[in-house]
């Protein structure tokens, strides 16, 4: 190939400056100056920046004539680009003479073949090609530091970082381990301190990086995000989408270690801002692993197909595209698919990660030994925490397989130990606080949690499977009040209620019902349905009472009744009264079924008992529930700028609750305000709030859904606001569509304003499944107030009022929305 005309050189290196790093020096200088004779065919940024260019490139090739050109050039790129880094590259340059700006140019074209050499450095005998090429580095180094043009030392102490990085990648000794990492901290330092007192900003991007990277590799998480995030925020300024994209790679890769799966989704999208998936694997990578996770197994296939990386002499990227399809083969059910996709992978030895999933398919094929051979408990010390997990877990899962429950657990609490370890850790770094990320639900999957919970079932230690349940899932309510952490408390939680308790876990395969009965007895129900069946049905009894077609509601209640509730619970439902309670903790795709409508024997479980649902056990004991007063507080009813009502039908809701309870106080109107609602919620008293739940963008704000409850003129108080209120309120009626909603994230339920709300401090919470007519809104609320007016617990009047409205001859989409979720 001929070589490229000196200009093109010039040109060229200047973009590696000033633009885009030291990588691709070439073809930058060929798309800048093919475009530089027709500037009039550019416009803005592209325009000012090939101008700049070239003026520097004529500058830096010894026209003195250019530096007009120039400065010129510099100042439209600082004041109308917002670039002020133009003008400190300007000046670095200017102050060089004729032979000091040609000795740089030889410096950059060296280091620029140097470059060359390493990029293009094969992977066979790269030890041996590495040292020499340091050698050979550390010789530029040692020449051109000293020179007025230093930048291509900093480049060169960069380049010298990269290949060190690179070694360490690689199974070294320990002593070659730190010797390399001293060595690439001192070289990044250099790099850093030498382009800080050249006052270019761009050529910080590689050491910058390469500094996040090796932060990563020492498994210091906190410092690595900051440095990621501070390479995200020079390219962006800099406009070098290279670098956004290791940047967004990198805080991927953070968020991941995490289990912080909506921050990965977020970065994602991100990415595929200014990428296309089809032309950037880590992003293609990305989605499919998304699609994954949301049990999507065909939709991940489909798009994997569509996205196969470009470079078929790539073979880490097909091997990682052929892996991650046998992945989804297997979840589709094909395990003979995933083997031939294995089979056909061209790297050598087989990683931790290769290992698991080859033990993936063996078990899937029912080569239940093989699992073993192949995951020896030899090889697990080597294997990293997540992927040791994962190891245990499928250990356990095929001793379970093999009808050898006490061999299972041991497999499965070493997989749960090790999350809940990590976890530990996460929480005393604050790296959680406020976000939706849990291990448990997202890093080392229900599932392995469920199967640990089999394994104590089927040993007849159901109450142990109860606990084992809800320390996977219990998360969001920690501090002063911890979660459950012995059996004694999951029985005292049972004693509480007439009926016992009843608790799930839906894992991607596999699910388990516990219920514990007053005495402390337990009984489990093994649910051979994955999660994604399970929601399914969910769904399709929504969509049957919501319709109103209460015939096809009680035929899929008898599905769901076999589903979840164990023979025990079935026996002591059948000779129960009305007025006994039961406590159902409604995990995953339960936390928005109608328990209270499902039917069996032509009689619904609200006819049985006194339904109450959490969503997960908030401390450690139940506590004494404290009597309701009479003094209640009744808020909303806003108005709108203008003084319109916004809700025309609130005022007459908060004046008929009045007329039940004489001594209310009520704010409604103008009086609607922030403040208002908070003295409400911390006053002791119950609260009615009539308003409507709106989406609000400034309530998009770490895990909860974005929404709040409308205030006088239009306020919002959004849900992640009301969970840092102090609610001491006995019982909180949420008159608006929908409360009991929210963002689902696995093992923590439904973030939203029910969610909030207790963890504000909410001991009971009147909601509702789905928007309901304003009318039948009504009529719940005046038999409501009705039956507490009359003593009846919260739980008990909330059943008596949709009996009533059931058969006074309302629709099940009415009567069924309606439900108490707390403990009395």
């Amino acid at each position: 190939m001929r070589a490229p005309a000196p200009r093109l050189v010039t040109l060229g290196l200047f973009a590696g400056v000033f633009l885009w790093g030291y990588r691709a020096l070439e073809s930058s200088s060929q798309t800048v100056l093919a475009a530089a004779p027709e500037h009039e065919q550019k416009t803005g940024y592209e325009r000012d920046y090939g101008a700049f260019c070239e003026a520097l490139g004529a500058w830096r090739g010894g026209e003195d004539e250019a530096l007009g050109d120039l400065r010129a050039a510099a100042r439209r790129l600082a004041e109308e680009h917002n670039r002020p880094d133009a003008l400190r590259a300007s000046a670095y340059y200017e102050r060089l003479n004729p032979a000091e700006r040609e000795a740089g140019l030889a410096d950059s074209r060296r280091f620029g073949e140097l470059w060359q050499e390493v990029e293009s450095a094969p992977n066979e005998g790269w030890s041996v090609e590495r040292e020499s090429l340091l050698k050979e580095l550390r010789g530029f180094i040692a020449r051109t530091t000293a020179r007025a043009d230093f930048v291509p030392a900093g480049h060169a102490l960069a380049l010298a970082a990269r290949i060190e990085v690179r070694a360490l990648e690689a199974n070294l000794s320990d002593a070659e381990q730190e010797d390399k990492t001293q060595r690439a901290a001192q070289d990044i330092r250099e790099a850093l301190a030498i382009f800080k007192r050249s006052g270019l900003e761009t050529p910080r991007l590689e050491p910058l990086w390469l500094k996040a990277k090796l932060a990563l590799l020492a498994e210091a998480e906190e410092s690595a995000e900051d440095l990621y995030a501070e390479v995200l925020e020079v390219a962006e300024a800099c406009r070098v989408d290279d670098y956004r994209e290791r940047a967004l790679l990198g805080l991927e890769s953070v968020a991941l270690g995490r289990g912080d799966l909506p921050e990965v989704e977020r970065l994602l999208a991100e990415l595929a801002s200014f990428r296309q998936p089809s032309k950037c694997w880590p992003l293609a990578r990305g989605h499919a692993n998304q699609l994954l996770h949301a049990d999507s197994p065909r939709k991940a296939a489909e798009f994997l197909l569509r996205n196969r990386p470009l470079g078929e002499d790539d073979r880490e990227q097909l091997d990682q595209w052929r892996q991650l399809m046998a992945l989804v083969r297997l979840r589709q059910g094909d395990p003979e698919g995933a083997l031939g996709l294995l089979d056909a992978l061209q790297q050598g030895p087989m990683d931790e990660e290769l290992m698991v999933l080859r033990a993936r398919v063996a078990l899937k094929r029912n080569e239940l030994r093989e699992v073993r051979r192949i995951l020896t408990k030899e090889s697990l010390a080597g294997f990293s925490l997540r992927t040791q997990q994962a190891a245990l877990a499928l250990r356990g899962e095929a001793w379970l397989a093999l009808d050898e429950p006490a061999l299972a657990l041991a497999e499965l609490t070493a997989a749960g130990d090790i999350a809940r370890t990590w976890e530990r850790r996460l929480e005393r770094q604050r790296a959680l606080e406020d976000t939706s990320a849990t291990i448990f639900g997202e890093w080392s999957g229900l599932h392995t949690q469920a199967l640990e919970a089999r394994a104590l079932g089927a040993l007849g230690r159901g109450t142990d499977a109860a606990l084992a349940i809800e320390s996977a899932q219990s998360h969001a309510w920690r501090g002063a009040r911890p979660d459950p952490t012995t059996r004694a408390e999951i029985e005292n939680w049972a004693a509480h209620f007439e009926l016992g308790l009843v608790t799930w876990i839906f894992g991607a395969d596999s699910s388990l019902a516990v219920s514990v009965d007053q005495n402390g007895a337990a009984a489990t129900l093994r649910i051979d349905r994955s999660r994604k069946q399970v929601l399914e049905a969910v769904r399709r009894m929504r969509e049957a009472l919501l319709a109103g077609d209460e015939v096809l509601a009680g035929r899929l209640s008898g599905e769901l009744v076999e589903l979840l509730f164990p023979p025990g619970l079935l026996e002591r439902l059948e000779g129960s009264a009305t007025r006994e309670r039961l406590l159902c903790i409604a995990h995953g795709p339960l936390e928005l079924l109608p328990l209270e409508a499902v039917t069996w024997g032509g009689r619904s479980l609200d006819e049985r008992a006194t339904c109450l649902v959490l969503p997960e056990l908030p401390s450690r004991t139940p506590g004494s529930a404290p009597g309701l007063a009479a003094a209640w507080v009744l808020v909303g009813d806003p108005m709108t700028n203008s003084g319109d009502l916004r809700l025309p039908a609130a005022g007459p809701e908060l004046e008929g609750i009045g007329k039940i309870w004489p001594a209310a106080s009520r704010y409604s109107g103008r009086d609607f305000t922030r403040a208002a609602l908070v003295t409400a919620l911390e006053s002791e008293q119950p609260v009615h709030i009539a308003t409507h739940l709106r989406a609000a963008a400034a309530c998009d704000e770490g895990r909860f859904s974005a929404l709040g409850l409308e205030l006088d003129r239009g306020q919002v108080i959004c849900a992640a606001e009301l969970a840092r209120v102090r609610v001491t309120s006995p019982l909180v009626v949420l008159s608006a569509c929908d409360t009991a909603g929210g963002r689902a994230i696995d093992a923590r339920g439904r973030q939203g304003l029910a969610r909030a709300l207790f963890e504000g401090g909410a001991r009971n919470l009147a909601v509702t499944l789905w928007p309901v007519a304003d009318q039948a809104a009504a009529e719940f609320t005046r038999r409501f107030h009705g039956a507490l007016g009359e003593g009846l617990e919260p739980s008990q009047a909330a059943r008596r009022a949709r009996v009533e409205l059931r058969e006074a001859g309302a629709s099940s989409a009415d009567w069924a929305a309606f439900r108490l979720a707390g403990r009395d």
